[in-house]
């Protein structure tokens, strides 16, 4: 069903924030957490906008914009709101979305696929959650924000990525979330599906999106058949229990 996903490709790269793990909510509470501190009178809604942003980049144009009253600079509001997302995460906990290890292990065992993990989070806060999740078990490559010199929306990460693993742009599938990360993915060349929040209006990402899905629920064990083959598999399936 999904055979056409993978035509072509020879890797496939993930985000991490919002993409492999649902991590959005636990970042808005870390986020909001430090905010209270910083200026109890601005609420929530109306500094954290853009999703995507890097966290830096969101407390930058806060300070900068004066949008909050603090002397605290963006540095220091960012490594506290790391500090208070990595708290959250042991205490609630943290898994990837259901489907992906499915996915990663027909991609990479059964297919030889490349894989990368491409994150605007700093490696001091992603390379956390990389290593109590496995990923580095199994990602071929994987580069953090800090490790470019422009973020998404800019294409350098995946760009990067592609370079390391010897691929061609149009070799590769991504899997993003949000704006900036589509961004990314569309100025580097590849291909996309996006793990959509079924919030932010489709007509907000690129107009080649291949697909917008939930999870990855339903990826592994389909990638080599087309809708029609699928099909026609269940139209057999069905058939052959009505004449038993």
């Amino acid at each position: 069903m999904f055979k056409s996903l993978i035509e072509g490709k020879k890797g496939v790269f993930f985000d991490l924030d919002g993409t492999l793990i649902d991590s959005e909510p636990l970042w808005v509470l870390a986020f909001d957490a430090v905010l209270r501190k910083a200026d109890p009178s601005v609420p929530l809604e109306g500094v954290y906008e853009l999703p995507g942003e890097s966290l830096y980049d969101k407390w930058k144009r806060i300070v900068t914009k004066k949008l909050i009253k603090t002397q605290q600079p963006a540095e220091e509001l960012t490594e506290a709101t790391h500090k208070e997302f990595l708290r959250l995460i042991e205490d609630h906990g943290i898994d990837a979305r259901d489907g992906f290890w499915e996915l990663a292990f027909e991609l990479k065992e059964e297919k030889g696929f490349k894989l990368a993990l491409a994150t605007n989070t700093d490696e001091s806060v992603a390379k956390i959650i990389v290593e109590k999740l496995g990923l580095d078990k199994v990602f071929d490559f994987i580069i953090y924000g800090n490790q470019v010199k422009r973020r998404k929306p800019d294409p350098e990460m995946y760009l990067t990525a592609a370079k390391q693993l010897g691929l061609s742009p149009k070799e590769v599938l991504v899997f993003e979330d949000s704006i900036f990360g589509a961004a990314a993915a569309e100025k580097a060349g590849m291909s996309l599906v996006l793990i959509w929040d079924n919030q932010t209006a489709k007509t907000e990402f690129p107009k080649d999106t291949l697909l917008f899905l939930q999870d990855f629920m339903g990826l592994a064990g389909n990638l080599d058949m087309t809708p029609k083959e699928m099909f026609d598999q269940i139209k057999e399936k069905l058939e052959s229990k009505q004449s038993k």
